[in-house]
């Protein structure tokens, strides 16, 4: 059965959630706040996220935006009534649909059995080649010319968003909070590119600066 995150800090609101799910059996993990939906989404493969989007430490709107930069997991954001602009907005940012509290039962098992009917591209069912560059997302493992890059995860990451958004700029701000930690500044993720670049040989003057914004892979 499809394992699912559910990200809701209300505790009454999370319960009932969980039940309803649980109860026809599918397989749930509830996150109170968004450092820890973050990292439970980064650590465990989930078939679909229920995301709050108002939340303690980092909103569902940047949990929202993290997720899409990952993978294409069905999100169905949860909004109160008057949230409606928040609502609009995490739609803009890729959420599949949209449930307002107070959540029926049978309307949320409606909207999950829809959205898990569609077919989720994984990132380890994929290998992805740019020039003399490939790159096995399922091993983690770079190789240009065939030989190994060598990358350190953080690179790799940096290389897998931009892949999975070729041709469009990522912006900046959205790269940083991949880094986490020590390395979540500008600085730091200017010398991870800067780094990477370096690794991929010739190819890795595909990763274009859009200066004041962010970064690009050019095909």
């Amino acid at each position: 059965m499809a394992r699912i995150l559910v990200v809701e800090d209300d505790a009454l609101t999370a319960q009932v959630i969980r039940d309803a799910l649980t109860f026809v059996g599918y397989q749930v993990e509830v996150a109170r706040d968004g450092e820890d939906a973050l990292a439970m989404f980064i650590a465990s493969e989930f078939d679909l996220v229920l995301l709050d989007l108002i939340l303690p430490s980092v909103s569902g709107l940047e949990i929202l935006a993290q997720v899409r930069l990952r993978s294409d997991l069905p999100v169905i954001i949860l909004t109160a009534r008057d949230e409606g602009e928040e609502k609009v907005t995490g739609l803009d940012l890729g959420a599949d649909d949209y449930i307002t509290k107070p959540v029926r039962s049978d309307e949320l098992l409606a909207r999950v059995r829809a959205r898990l009917r569609r077919p989720v591209s994984r990132a380890a069912d994929r290998v992805q080649t740019l020039g003399d560059v490939a790159v096995d997302l399922g091993a983690r493992v770079v190789t240009v010319g065939g030989e190994p890059a060598h990358l350190t995860p953080t690179e790799f990451r940096l290389l897998e968003i931009l892949m999975e958004h070729s041709g469009v700029t990522v912006r900046r701000d959205d790269l940083v909070l991949t880094l986490g930690g020590e390395d979540a500044t500008e600085q730091a993720l200017q010398t991870h590119v800067s780094r990477l670049r370096r690794k991929l040989g010739a190819d890795g003057d595909r990763i274009k600066t859009a200066w004041g914004v962010g970064y690009r892979l050019a095909r």
